[in-house]
């Protein structure tokens, strides 16, 4: 039953992060109501182990699950869900001290219908590329695409749920946030965005080069596809072609050699993921899953 706790804390967890247990140790510093609800995709029992052992005072909720899927386990995490509100923190991320508190506060004074908060390397304090604008600005489905993450964002319990072919472990590595809270603005309204909140989570900037581009490479392609299922001709062209071209060029003529090649990969990648995307729903053909 939805108005248990103000809170539904849903966490899809794979492998075994150590920065897992930062994440549950910052909730410790939360007033607010909430409840945690971990949907666990691993084949073993050392998350519930951890769970029992050393955080029996949070309340907590945890699911185990065969499929592997992040939008499945967020899926299966919001039909157990009991908040007013739901967000989708990382295993890696972490709260600071009345973090959740400062989130409904500023949810009831400005616009009940959601927030979306910045987010923050820890070792910098430098705002992460998905939510870089330092002011306050107000949502709608022409801002969801460049200024929110999956972290950052806390919406109204409602009955919509994940695209399951979109997220780690889906046919399309990454955009289901951005699918799902595009679709939460269509039908229930826009929502305010403010820097003043932040989320701790690492930049995947730090990670080692091969790995980085892989990533870009890969999650690319979900850009690609969402901008495809819902398609529109101003934001497809802006953001599949002129957007990564113009980063590619203003990159490079700064000698800034990495960030040209993200953008230049970005541009590949987000038009072979369109086409992927147009195929699969036309012909229900996935080349990624094709032997061939």
């Amino acid at each position: 039953m939805k108005g248990n706790c103000v809170f539904s804390l849903v966490v899809g967890v794979y492998g075994h992060k150590k920065e897992f247990t930062r994440f549950l140790d910052s909730l410790y510093d939360q007033s607010i109501s909430f409840e945690l609800i971990i949907v666990d995709q691993n084949p073993d029992d050392k998350i519930s182990q951890m769970l029992e052992s050393k955080y029996q005072a949070l309340p907590w909720k945890h699911i185990k699950t065969g499929v592997k899927g992040l939008s499945h386990a967020r899926n299966l995490g919001l039909e157990e869900s009991c908040g007013d509100y739901v967000c989708f923190p990382d295993d890696d991320c972490f709260f600071t001290s009345g973090f959740l508190d400062k989130v409904y506060d500023r949810l009831i004074s400005c616009n009940p219908n959601g927030l979306a908060v910045i987010t923050k390397d820890p070792e910098t304090n430098k705002p992460l590329s998905y939510t870089k604008r330092n002011y306050d600005f107000f949502i709608d489905t022409c801002d969801v695409f460049a200024n929110i993450t999956s972290i950052s964002v806390f919406l109204k319990n409602t009955d919509l749920r994940f695209d399951e072919k979109f997220g780690i472990g889906g046919e399309f590595n990454s955009c289901e946030e951005i699918d799902y809270v595009y679709r939460y603005v269509k039908i229930y309204g826009g929502f305010n965005y403010t820097p003043d909140i932040c989320v701790y989570h690492p930049s995947p900037l730090k990670l080692p080069f091969a790995k980085l581009m892989n990533k870009v490479f890969v999650n690319s392609q979900g850009h690609g596809a969402f901008f495809i299922k819902n398609f529109n001709l101003r934001a497809y062209i802006e953001h599949i072609h002129l957007r990564p071209f113009a980063g590619f060029i203003y990159h490079l003529l700064r000698l800034d050699l990495k960030k040209s090649l993200i953008s230049l990969i970005s541009l590949v990648s987000r038009n072979y993921g369109s086409i992927r995307f147009f195929i699969s729903n036309i012909f229900g053909y996935d080349h990624a899953k094709s032997k061939f």
